[in-house]
């Protein structure tokens, strides 16, 4: 991670990345139509700022300017810098592809060159350099981009953008995918839906360190600045901080589970060393007895330690030198980042092999220093058996009323504090990754591929206010997008759709088509439902400029992506207009082709299919990968434990046998305890998972604006309780086979001695 961190920041110096962004509105506000010609106002009233740009590029470059000098006048320890970019469909191959092309920065976010050279005339691109090799594409080649080609001369990265999200629904496919640049003039005249956004930077970076208390929750104070949608620090941006976010919580996650995995070790390895050191005790006190100092009997016992530790150590070392190179491009694959060679150091390997190894010398030391501190008598004395601890006794007084056999079996468990830590923490965090995997099953389907098989339209025009407006054809529906309503002073979209239209239907959770209830009132989807609290029937109060736009919400729609309120199209155009018009529309939906000459951008449904395939397999990938870690782990610690707790009773075993008790049962007090504690750990790992996960989701919605739908269903719970109980039916099965080999004798010989 280290190495991944040194590309970020040599990229971000290099290309001298913004501190900030600032989201504004797309739309003009009543306090900016003084600079609209009389004559205009009405026209232009309902147009997007990127729309006025290609029919008045000056009076949109005059409102631009305005707004930035009115930040920079609330905030003058910032610059601010306009950045542009265009998001243009196209073929390649038999592929539907998407290209983000930039404007070059200024002085902010400049275009930082890998290989190559930039464009230098009006007909030269430059992309991402793993695109050109997923499409096996080489300097001198051509991509078609709006029926013209151009010629790829570099390949360049984008310091504001290394996650190419290109939209809300989490689909990245750097095969598919990719970013790019024109020259200027080239990028003004290429056909293709633009946004902008201010990038911004600190005259000093200390100002920074107080920017989210200065800036960031103190904008909203300011009627001039009412054109600003959002402010963001890149730390907190999806589209370039999201690695800065992945990285750290990597880095706290790798932690973490170390310190599980570690401390699951760690006392694995004292039961290992205990159980050794109390088969040697009577060896160790015939050595005591026979003068040797304790230093002399312990360093034949740490000798050994060395010899098994130091290669194990060493073997997981190497394997996490040679395995960062494949997680590194793992990174890569989604992130678009300098390649960074992977270097190692002593700080690296010190933490790695000998703070473990010191760790678990230091435990052994101190077990078998105080057993040579007990006195010669005692280690001489054979039979010593172990104490049940306190939570044992408290599990024996509550069942003092059972059986002798039930009582035996239910606090058997508890003779060894350290097995049953071990056995819990293993249970639980193995039973977790299981929770967790089947909730990630299906997660980026219902963000993006259930929305998709729910519409029947294929294609979805949007309209070019520079050209004339296309008629609405027969098979063909009309929509309207808004992008300057708030809720609770934060922007959201909205789209209004016919009651009665049959492309774009709204389905509920259970499938049940809703779509008609648009007449009546909002219907939101999902992603709203869930970062404001909405629930069906609550009253709705939107504000569209001065305006309220206030009614019931009669459904949720199950679908994810933007925090979206879906109304019906002409009551929505009636609130845009102050009742004026009931016929504004946006774009269209076709189940036919369209003709992309008479839009501003076409957006092929089945293009963006096949954009999720990455992702579904990269979900499928992470949750067969839950799957394994939580089986391999739970089955060597159920193998270990009962292997061991069958090898340190052969006694009770051989006792109860002689007392007349079948193998099977035998079996069953002595293993089934650890079945009926592995049921009651995988319950209580139930709400913990749940806990955090919730956790998760609320922590993504307000850090990212970003809703995963991550939901714990029942049968969930059931399968995943199944996998627990063959994974203990397997480790148990070697158990009985040693139960069944301990005979009769191994009681009076215990008894004789």
């Amino acid at each position: 991670m280290d190495s991944m961190t040194l590309g970020i920041e040599k990229l971000a110096q290099a290309a001298n990345q913004e501190d900030f962004s600032v989201e504004v509105l797309n739309a003009i506000l009543p306090s900016e139509r003084g600079q609209i010609p009389k004559e205009k106002q009405a026209e232009y009233a309902t147009y997007q700022l990127t729309d006025l740009k290609r029919i008045d590029y000056k009076l949109y470059e005059g409102i631009l300017k305005s707004r930035m000098k009115a930040f920079t006048k609330v905030y003058p320890d910032y610059n601010l810098e306009v950045r542009s970019y265009k998001d243009v469909n196209f073929t390649y191959g038999q592929g539907k592809h998407t290209i983000r092309l930039f404007k070059d920065g200024k002085d902010i976010n400049k275009t930082y060159l890998i290989k190559g050279r930039m464009p230098e005339t009006s007909n030269e691109i430059a992309i991402a350099e793993i695109y050109g090799k997923k499409n096996n594409l080489v300097f001198g080649d051509s991509l078609i981009l709006g029926g013209k080609p151009y010629t790829l001369t570099g390949y360049v990265l984008f310091a504001d953008m290394n996650l190419p999200m290109l939209g809300s629904d989490f689909i990245i496919d750097n095969g598919k995918i990719t970013l790019g640049t024109l020259k200027d003039s080239a990028y003004e005249r290429i056909q293709g839906e633009e946004h902008f956004y201010f990038a911004g930077k600190a005259i000093e970076p200390k100002a920074m360190e107080t920017f989210k208390e200065d800036v960031e929750d103190d904008y909203k104070n300011h009627d001039t600045l009412k054109f600003v949608t959002g402010v963001v620090a890149t730390k907190n941006q999806m589209r370039s901080g999201a690695i800065y976010e992945e990285l750290r919580t990597g880095k706290a996650a790798t932690l973490g589970i170390s310190i599980i995995i570690a401390a699951i070790a760690v006392m694995i390895v004292g039961i290992l060393v205990s159980k050794i050191l109390r088969n040697e005790k009577t060896q160790i006190g015939v050595l005591k007895a026979l003068g040797y100092h304790s230093w002399e009997i312990a360093m034949p016992y740490l000798l050994l330690l060395l010899v098994i530790g130091i290669p194990m150590l060493l073997i997981g070392y190497g394997i996490g030198v040679y395995g960062a190179g494949p997680m590194k491009d793992f990174y890569l694959e989604f992130y678009l980042l300098l390649n960074e060679p992977i270097t190692t150091n002593a700080y690296v390997f010190i933490t790695a092999v000998l703070v473990p190894l010191g760790f678990i010398l230091g435990l052994s030391f101190f077990m078998i220093w105080r057993m040579l501190g007990k006195e010669t008598i005692q280690l001489l004395k054979v039979g010593d058996k172990e104490k049940m601890t306190r939570l044992g006794k408290l599990i024996g007084k509550a069942l003092s009323k059972t059986k002798a056999q039930t009582k035996f079996k239910y606090t058997f468990i508890f003779k060894n504090t350290g097995k049953f830590i071990v056995f819990f923490w293993g249970i639980t965090f193995s039973s977790m990754l299981i929770l967790l995997g089947f909730m990630m099953n299906g997660m980026f389907d219902k963000m993006t591929v259930e929305y998709y098989n729910q519409v029947d339209y294929q294609y979805e025009g949007y309209l070019d206010y520079a050209k004339p407006k296309p008629k609405v054809k027969t098979g063909q529906e009309k929509f309207l997008t808004v992008g300057n309503v708030f809720y609770e002073q934060e922007p959201i979209s909205v789209k209004g759709l016919e009651k009665d239209n049959v492309l774009h239907k709204l389905i509920d959770k259970k499938g049940k088509d809703m779509t008609s209830l648009l007449a009546d009132g909002f219907i939101v989807n999902q992603s709203f439902a869930t970062t404001y609290g909405i629930k069906k029937g609550d009253t709705l109060t939107l504000q569209i400029e001065d305006r309220l736009y206030v009614h019931k919400v009669m459904g949720i729609a199950n679908s994810y992506g933007d925090n979206t309120v879906y109304c019906e199209i002409e009551d929505l155009s009636r609130a845009l207009t102050k009742n004026k018009s009931k016929k504004l529309y946006t774009g269209i939906y076709s189940k036919e082709a369209l003709d992309e000459k008479m839009f501003m951008t076409v957006v092929d449904k089945q293009g963006m299919m096949e954009q999720t395939e990455l992702m579904q397999g990269f979900i499928q990938v992470a949750m067969y990968a839950m799957f394994g870690s939580a089986i391999v782990m739970s089955s060597l610690i159920l193998y270990v434990l009962t292997t061991l707790t069958v090898e340190d009773n052969y006694y009770n075993i051989s006792l109860l046998k002689v007392m007349g008790y079948s193998s099977r049962e035998v079996n069953q007090m002595i293993l089934n305890s650890y079945l009926v504690y592995a049921i009651l750990t995988y319950i209580i790992s139930i709400p913990m998972t749940w806990v955090g996960v919730q956790a998760m989701v609320i922590y993504f919605s307000s850090a990212f604006d970003f809703v995963m739908p991550l939901e714990l269903e029942g049968w969930h719970c059931i399968v995943g309780l199944g996998i627990i109980l063959v994974i203990f039916l397997v480790g148990a099965w070697a158990a009985k086979r040693h139960i069944e080999k301990v005979s009769l004798q191994e009681a009076l010989k215990a008894y004789r001695e």
